[in-house]
């Protein structure tokens, strides 16, 4: 999980980067979190398979659904292990 706060849009130099490194690492689940909403960054880190939550500030709908993801992340994880 990498995350941005930037009080711009995310310049897409960001998301090449996130991917670059998620690539060496090869985690199972790669997140990209930002505060403001990037619609090209979001499609580019779709279309290569990886989730993002953007508008990720203290109380809002993009939290909401960051922590829906990363509990399902979890779920998956304790299921595999048990």
């Amino acid at each position: 999980m990498e995350c941005k706060f930037y009080a711009t849009p995310l310049p897409v130099g960001e998301a090449r980067g996130f991917l670059g490194l998620a690539g060496e690492f090869n985690p199972p689940t790669k997140f990209l979190v930002q505060n403001t909403a990037s619609p090209p960054i979001s499609k580019l880190v779709a279309y290569k398979g990886h989730k993002w939550a953007d508008g990720a500030l203290p109380g809002s709908q993009g939290i909401a659904n960051l922590q829906a993801e990363v509990q399902s992340v979890f779920r998956r994880f304790q299921a595999l292990e048990s």
